[in-house]
């Protein structure tokens, strides 16, 4: 019996996704009202003068990018026991985050479990992978596996269903926390 999962969710944005976007926006400013100044009030203007309206309109639509950009989903795929998990920027842009087989899990557990957080704080890990779209909603999860012969660690928020699904295919290393360890 094949089993397919799929779950797309929006990465809530923080006070630093907020303040990254007023950075933006006052920094296609600023560079506005240099440009303006430098072309239009210097022996410049004659020569480069009817670029200005064109670095304006290009500095505005470059910081429209970076925002659009900065709104980020997630989206999980879970297929007869491999995980994908692919970074979505601005609805438009998919890359692929990571993918890992759930027979290559060493250990899975929530983040916040006291009897793996050594597992999980380790300093060997050489690849981190960040796929939480909301950390104060909680039940965020921590996976602990190989790819390519190095050790990686991949934090995301998984439904239950998805958790119960990963657990069936390596019940040894999966932890859910309704059981015993």
């Amino acid at each position: 019996m094949d089993t397919f999962l799929e779950y797309l969710v929006q990465k809530k944005p923080t006070g630093l996704d907020v303040l990254k976007k007023i950075g933006f926006i006052l920094l296609a400013t600023l560079v506005s009202l240099i440009v303006i100044v430098i072309f239009n009030f210097t022996q410049l203007s004659q020569f480069i003068g009817s670029f200005s309206l064109l670095l304006v309109v290009g500095a505005f639509y470059g910081a429209y990018i970076l925002i659009r950009n900065s709104n980020l989903e997630f989206e999980y795929i879970f297929t007869n026991g491999d995980l994908d998990i692919d970074k979505i920027k601005g609805r438009q842009t998919r890359k692929r985050l990571t993918s890992l087989s759930c027979k290559n899990i060493e250990c899975m557990a929530k983040l916040d479990d006291p009897m793996y957080a050594a597992e999980f704080k380790n300093q060997s890990i050489e690849t981190k992978f960040d796929a939480v779209y909301d950390p104060a909603a909680g039940n965020v999860y921590a996976v602990l596996y190989r790819a390519k012969e190095k050790q990686c660690l991949l934090t995301f928020q998984p439904p239950e269903k998805l958790v119960e699904a990963m657990k069936k295919f390596n019940p040894r290393n999966v932890h859910d926390g309704n059981a015993n360890h």
